[in-house]
């Protein structure tokens, strides 16, 4: 019966699907190609294999109940529920593997590896903070980046995200895709900072919703026009992400960013009215804000910087509509709400709420020690390169870029000197990685079983 081959061709594929995980988890060995990536493969591994698990299981109660006749047609609607998670699991697995493969391409593996300890010292940056503030969410398997050549503009499909629209299983490790072309732009990789600031928000609570709802009422109050108050809502997931890129890349994330969004006019300052992104004109001068505040007030070479920017940026688009500079009126509200609104979702062991401002180590004179790091990748030789994360290189590689764009080695200096801030060997996590896991892990895969009416499995 047809029943009675879907069902035993859906066990052959879940039993390749064991084979070829192990033969990936091998290659996460110390001293293999994607030594880094072992925490991410290991969740992905252990996520499939509960999942094929829960198939057996399955498969065999369906077994016992037809023991002679085999799989009947009656049993279709189950077999076709095991065919369909396993398509999807070979479909999310796919996705995965390409984006694992893309470290055995010579040209891509500094880069790659630079990015990937962007992302896992951003990563690791706060969930230091969280343990020493004593809330307990848990930041696991950092987020696994890769190129993609289809857009121009990097992006992240957070975790517990579907892969594609039309499936139920969802990731269980975050991925960042970048295009192509940024290997040669190494200080564009500030925008690792922000996707990942995408993936904190998700990880954390989605403090990004608090803090649009907390917004949406202060401006009613001011008796904001509604316009401005269903924009800044909306735009709040933006501005987070901005928020983490500010806070884990330093000072220069504005240059970055300024430089990525200079576009067109008609591009950069009209409001189209259901833009997810604030207005890149606004943008701006918003992160401009969070630059100043948050790392000005005690350096003057900072408050220089930003004014320098902010003049080369409004000299760029000097005839912006009034309803458009009137979003400037709300910045100090914003500002202040994603620096210092206490947050429900960071509510540590003592009852007491946290706003974002406490998740990332703050050092006053990053900007100081970047600029040197800039002169030393431009090549002097006599400043240092004292930055040890390699999330605060980038920043370090735009200040040179602003100083020379035309320097020949820079990109490739710059990538260096991330790879050589890596840690050695594999980049692992603390003593509870194994409960934290199958926390993880149970989490995803029962809701995959819930969707599809499984749960007794």
């Amino acid at each position: 019966m047809i029943a009675d081959q879907v069902f035993e061709s859906a066990k052959l594929r879940a039993g390749s699907l064991e084979a070829e995980l192990r033969d990936w988890l091998t290659l996460t060995a110390p001293g293999g190609v994607l030594q880094k990536n072992n925490s991410q493969m290991v969740l992905v591994q252990k996520t499939f294999d509960t999942t094929l698990v829960r198939l057996r299981n399955y498969c065999t109660l369906l077994s016992n109940a037809t023991p002679q006749a085999g799989i009947s047609n009656q049993n279709f609607m189950e077999i076709a529920c095991i065919d369909k998670i396993m398509r999807e699991a070979f479909d999310l697995w796919g996705a995965y593997r390409t984006w694992f493969s893309q470290r055995f391409v010579g040209r891509f593996q500094s880069y790659l590896l630079a990015t990937d300890g962007i992302a896992h010292d951003c990563y690791q940056a706060v969930a230091e903070r969280l343990k020493a503030l004593g809330i307990s969410i848990d930041l696991r398997s950092y987020p696994i980046t890769s190129f993609d050549g289809r857009y121009d503009s990097p992006y992240t499909i957070a975790r517990g995200k579907r892969f594609r629209a039309n499936h139920i299983q969802t990731l269980p490790v975050p991925m960042i895709a970048v295009p192509w072309n940024l290997q040669t732009l190494s200080w564009n990789s500030l925008a690792i900072h922000h996707e990942v600031g995408h993936d904190l928000d998700v990880d954390l609570g989605m403090p990004s919703k608090e803090i649009a709802d907390h917004l949406g009422s202060e401006l009613l109050k001011r008796q904001t026009v509604d316009l401005r108050v269903q924009a800044w809502q909306r735009w709040s997931k933006e501005i987070v992400a901005d928020y983490f890129g500010v806070l884990l890349g330093g000072p220069a994330y504005l240059g970055f960013i300024a430089e990525y969004l200079a576009r067109h006019p008609s591009d950069s300052i009209e409001l189209g009215g259901e833009e997810l992104h604030p207005v890149p004109y606004l943008r701006i001068l918003l992160v401009a804000k969070f630059v100043q505040r948050v790392w000005g007030p005690t350096n003057p070479q900072v408050a220089a910087y930003v004014d320098g920017i902010c003049t080369d940026w409004r000299n760029i688009y000097p005839k912006v509509q009034q309803y458009i500079v009137d979003f400037e009126k709300d910045f100090d509200l914003v500002f202040d709400a994603f620096q210092n609104l206490p947050l429900n979702c960071l509510t540590d062991r003592h009852g007491s709420r946290h706003p974002l401002a406490d998740l990332c180590p703050h050092e006053h004179a990053l900007f100081t020690k970047q600029n040197a790091a800039a002169s030393f990748l431009l090549g002097d030789l006599s400043c240092d390169m004292d930055l040890k994360a390699p999330r605060l290189i980038p920043g370090a590689a735009q200040l040179a870029f602003e100083r020379n764009t035309a320097h020949q080695s820079l990109n490739d200096r710059t990538i260096e000197a991330i790879v050589a801030s890596i840690p050695d060997g594999q980049l692992g996590e603390d003593d509870d990685e194994d409960r934290l896991h199958e926390r993880l892990v149970n989490r995803f895969v029962n809701e995959l079983f819930t969707a599809f009416g499984e749960t007794g499995v």
